[in-house]
């Protein structure tokens, strides 16, 4: 960890609420590193093609969580595209 890096409690949730996982990470990780505690814990989530959202804003999955402005208690929501093949 840098000097400038900075620990985070944020919760991954599904968009009906029924799954809400905190997750302890650094501002300076990427949200792809986090989001695959969230896949672990919940692996039914690995069948589906996903986005996230924050704040109902895009996620950009390959940057960090400061590069997406994600804060302390953020709610990052785990969305699923409607097209499923």
């Amino acid at each position: 960890m840098n000097d400038r890096s900075k620990m985070l409690a944020i919760n991954f949730m599904s968009v009906s609420h029924d799954k809400i996982y905190p997750i302890f990470c650094s501002n300076n990780d990427t949200i792809v590193k986090c989001e695959e505690i969230f896949y672990n814990e919940y692996p039914e989530y690995k069948e589906y093609n996903t986005y996230l959202t924050a704040n109902g804003n895009p996620i950009k999955r390959f940057k960090t969580l400061e590069e997406n402005g994600i804060k302390q208690g953020c709610a990052i929501i785990v969305n699923i595209y409607d097209n499923q093949d």
